[in-house]
Formats: structure tokens, C-alpha cells, sequence
């Protein structure tokens, strides 16, 4: 009788777990599902190499994302992401369904949208994406390379950069006829002029004339072309220690032009966007001026309290112009909290957007004086942006929201709404007030 119960059990899970498996398989065709992980999957094989990633590989993947109504989104890929393998967050995380490829392999999976933003992007679901809902992951593993493999193939990059360094030199000492003779930090430094001032010393504050120049990029530092010396603490290295050990033989009034490798500049990592690695380094230096520390304290003290003076007379200055715009423009919209003021040029009749929409518009930008400072209209080409997403300056944001598809409005935004304290380029002054003319052409689909 036992014997017989433990039977009907026996097939009754049987039954559940085929019944499972054809629900699944009706759910997603076409798809197979890992045991371990819960994870759904369609793998292309393109290649016979068997490897496997592993934690602390490096991989080279394409990735793409597709609602399940198969509308692509995130950003297009021009060049392969560069991964490291770690341990999964969750089981059946983005890891977990990576670990399942092989070099040249393609696959597309199916994701918890919730799980994959929240524990491993670390970002909020796209509100596109409902609560609890999957969206498609498209992968193309490109290739795997190990921590060993990784490390001889830096060792190779480091060691050929480092001759090309000494070439970039020696092509620069040949090009400009220097025949100084480097010290024993490799560093050239050319004379130009005796300072007759003050010794530089460590604990004070130089300011200095400065061209600095990338042997293997770009120059990075003109003071002449800004405007104003640069100003630093002497000891901190913050242009590198050759450049350090350069000023320290220096007086108020030197000039010189120093040639600092890489080794004693900014080394084998660079300045992203800045500096590449291992970049030689041309200074020009005049110094100019040597602070005291409590020279240089004071001299601060003063600049925040008049930059603290000036930017509240902006601020007062800015509540004024709004006041005049709108007696001058007889604007009789009441200001919303936040103090955009809206009016309505032409009714919209079609749908009012939500968060999370993409809308398309075109618009005109002014400052309150009437100087324009863009416009799509003119370069004929509507703006696309998502609604709610801090994509654009807040007030863009509240005002999309009031308004409904078709209709045009003038906007004008106080600049705590706008680009605030910071402005923006130079047309756009810090604490600025600014008048937008916008018209919700569609929301798009």
C-alpha cells in the first residue's frame, strides 16, 4: 500500500514538472530554460571554441535590449564592451547568462526588468517597463581573455608604449635642436631666464605662466589663452614631479621650458580625455608671483566672500528682470511653484504626456534681453528627449507635462529651473532667467 502511494506521488510530480516545462515552452517559444538558474535562453553557436568565461576573465560582449513586444532600446554599440566576469548578484542575473558563452557564441535571454536594473545595472527601471515584467537581452560574446592573458598582453602594450615614448623624445630633441643632456630623473630643462625674486619653496603658492604640452596628444594647460596665471601649492605635485623638481630651482621672474617623461609626469595611466599614458610632457614656466600660505588664505577668504556678495546680487538682479519681462510682455500666468511661468500661444488638441514619454519638439531659446542662444527651428530639426528623466533643465520638464500635443507656449524659467549658478557656455550667464518658445509636435511611439 505504501509502495503504491509513493508511485501515485512519483508520477504526479512527473505530471507537474512536464506540465511546467510546457507552460514555459508555451510562454516562450522557441526558448530552453537552465535548471540552475531559472534563466530562459536561445543560444546561436557561430564558433567551435569551447572556452567559458570565469570570475576575474575579461569579456569582450555586444549587447542589445528589446522589449518583448521587440522594440530595441538603450544605446547602439559601436565597439564591444569590455567586461570583467564577477560573482552573480542574483541567480539568473546577467553573469550567470554570460558564463553560458563561448567566444563567437550569440544568444538572446529573457530578464526580470526589475532585478536586472535594480540589483545589477544599479539604476531605476525604465518607466517603459512595467513592475515585474522581462524585456530580451541580446548578446554576441566576442572573446574571453584571462587574468594571465590579460596581464602579458598589458605588459606587451606597457613595454611597446615605452619605446615609443623614447622615440616621440628624441624625435621632439632632434625637431627643436636641444642637445641639453637629461639629469638623472630624465629630465631636460632649458634655461630661458634667471629669476631675480624670491626662491620657490615648498609650502608656498606660486603663480606661474604655463603652456604644457602632450608629446602624444595635445596641449592641455595656456595660460595666455585663459586669461589668468595658474595658481598652485608648491610641494603637492599636482603637475608631477618632474615638473616639481623643475620650479623648486626657480625665482619670482624665471623662465624655462622643461621635457619630463612620462615616468615623472603623469605616467603610465595619463589623464583620461587629457593626457594619454605615457606621455612626455613640454612645460613652458614663468613664474610669476610667491605667496606665503597665509597670504594665499587670506586671498581666498576674500575671493569667496565677494564671489558669496556677487552671486547674491545676481540673484536680486534676476527677480527684477522676470518682474519687468512680465509687465513689459503684459504676461498675466500665474507662476507655478517653482516659479515657471507658462502661456499658452496656440491650444494643443492631442495627448499630454506622462513621465517616461518620448516627445518631439521644437523650440527657441532667448535670454530676457531677446538675444536667441538656440534653436531647433532653425537648424530644422526637432529635439527628441524623455520626459521625467532629467534629461533636459528642469523647467523643460514641468512645462512638457502642462502641455498637450500640438499646442505652443512661451516659457519663461527662473534660473534656479534653468542652468542656475553654473550658466551655461557663453552665452548663458550664471543666475540667468530665460524665455523658451516650445511646441509639442508629437510624442513618440
Amino acid at each position: 500500500m505504501i509502495k503504491r502511494r509513493l508511485n501515485i506521488v512519483m508520477v504526479m510530480a512527473l505530471v507537474a514538472m512536464i506540465a511546467t516545462a510546457c507552460n514555459n515552452q508555451a510562454k516562450y517559444p522557441g526558448f530552453k530554460q537552465n535548471k540552475e538558474t531559472g534563466l530562459f535562453y536561445k543560444i546561436f553557436s557561430t564558433n567551435t571554441d569551447t572556452s567559458v568565461a570565469h570570475v576575474g576573465d575579461l569579456m569582450s560582449v555586444f549587447m542589445t535590449y528589446r522589449t518583448m513586444n521587440d522594440s530595441t532600446f538603450g544605446h547602439a554599440q559601436a565597439e564591444p564592451y569590455q567586461i570583467p566576469m564577477v560573482e552573480n548578484t542574483y541567480s539568473g542575473d546577467v553573469f550567470d547568462a554570460l558564463a553560458m558563452l563561448h567566444p563567437g557564441d550569440s544568444a538572446t535571454f529573457i530578464m526580470n526588468a526589475d532585478s536586472f536594473f535594480t540589483k545589477t545595472v544599479g539604476a531605476p527601471r525604465p518607466l517603459f517597463l512595467d513592475s515585474g515584467s522581462t524585456f530580451y537581452l541580446d548578446v554576441h560574446m566576442v572573446d574571453v581573455m584571462s587574468k594571465e592573458e590579460m596581464e602579458l598582453e598589458d605588459q606587451k602594450r606597457a613595454a611597446q608604449m615605452q619605446e615609443n615614448e623614447k622615440q616621440v623624445i628624441a624625435q621632439y630633441l632632434n625637431e627643436n635642436n636641444i642637445t641639453v643632456a637629461p639629469d638623472a630623473m630624465g629630465l631636460y630643462i632649458i634655461e630661458g631666464k634667471k629669476g631675480k625674486g624670491a626662491q620657490v619653496e615648498v609650502g608656498k603658492f606660486i603663480e606661474a605662466d604655463i603652456i604644457a604640452t602632450a608629446l602624444t596628444g595635445d596641449k592641455f594647460i595656456d595660460t595666455y589663452v585663459e586669461g589668468k596665471p595658474y595658481t598652485l601649492e608648491v610641494g603637492t605635485a599636482q603637475l608631477g614631479m618632474g615638473f616639481e623638481q623643475a620650479i623648486l630651482e626657480m625665482k619670482a621672474g624665471g623662465k624655462l621650458t622643461l621635457i619630463a617623461p612620462s615616468s615623472q609626469a603623469f605616467g603610465e595611466r595619463g589623464i583620461q580625455g587629457y593626457i594619454p599614458p605615457y606621455s612626455p610632457i613640454v612645460y613652458e614656466i614663468e613664474v610669476l608671483k610667491i605667496i606665503s600660505a597665509d597670504e594665499m588664505k587670506a586671498k581666498q577668504e576674500k575671493d569667496r566672500k565677494e564671489a558669496k556678495a556677487a552671486a547674491a546680487k545676481l540673484q536680486g538682479a534676476e527677480q527684477d528682470s522676470i518682474d519687468k519681462y512680465v509687465n513689459a510682455n503684459n504676461i498675466t500666468a500665474t507662476p507655478t511653484a517653482s516659479g515657471l511661468i507658462l502661456t499658452v500661444v496656440q491650444e494643443g488638441t492631442g495627448a499630454q504626456p506622462q513621465i517616461g514619454d518620448r516627445v518631439k519638439v521644437h523650440y527657441s531659446g532667448y535670454l530676457l534681453n531677446g538675444k536667441k542662444f538656440d534653436s531647433s527651428v532653425d537648424r530644422d530639426q526637432p529635439f527628441e528627449f524623455v520626459v521625467g528623466q532629467h534629461q533636459v533643465i528642469p523647467g523643460w520638464d514641468e512645462a512638457l507635462l502642462m502641455m498637450k500635443v500640438g499646442e505652443k507656449v512661451k516659457i519663461v524659467l527662473p534660473s534656479r529651473i534653468a542652468y542656475a549658478e553654473r550658466g551655461a557656455g557663453a552665452d548663458i550667464p550664471p543666475y540667468a532667467p530665460l524665455m523658451f518658445e516650445v511646441e509639442l509636435l508629437e510624442i513618440v511611439k
